[in-house]
């Protein structure tokens, strides 16, 4: 039922960033990183639904290109002839990836350097809540599978793990 594939793309990338500085500094860095993106159109009849998936893989050798594949057109025929709910209060299970595009509306928010300047909409919620309780956020650039970490900033200073939003309060 898989009618057409959209999109295909196979990326490999690394960067490599030094910071020397005349008072001692000597820093160095390297990141490096494998995706596989798929976006398919899956068809019945008269209905078309499309889906896509995204997997960063870290053992090329090891990756399960039949499993990425079912996976996705799953997620594509799951779709077809899907019917609307009613309107009303459900509990939820968000879809990682559909977690991920929903924090990109809001991701430049968080930014430090927009809350400093004043253009962030959330520079005057500090200390509130502005996600339910059950919700944490937490920016961690020493994780060790994480795509682009960092254990040092633009300037050099030494990151660490923060947490933004704890139970739903933005800190």
């Amino acid at each position: 039922r898989i009618a057409q594939v959209m999109e295909a793309s196979y990326v490999e990338s690394c960067s490599q960033v030094s910071i020397t500085n005349s008072k001692g500094l000597c820093l160095a860095k390297e990141n490096q990183w494998t995706t596989l993106g798929a976006c398919v159109l899956a068809k019945d009849k008269d209905d078309f639904k499309s889906a896509s998936e995204v997997e960063l893989i870290e053992d090329l050798d090891a990756f399960d290109l039949s499993d990425f594949v079912k996976r996705l057109k799953e997620k594509a025929v799951s779709k077809l002839h899907a019917v609307s709910v009613h309107s009303g209060h459900y509990p939820i299970i968000i879809d990682r990836s559909a977690m991920a595009q929903l924090l990109q509306c809001v991701f430049a928010q968080f930014h430090g350097d927009q809350a400093a300047k004043g253009i962030s909409l959330l520079s005057c919620a500090l200390q509130q809540s502005i996600f339910d309780e059950k919700v944490t956020l937490i920016d961690d650039p020493l994780l060790p599978q994480g795509v682009n970490c960092t254990p040092f900033d633009d300037e050099g200073v030494a990151c660490q793990r923060k947490v933004i939003v704890d139970h739903g309060v933005l800190l």
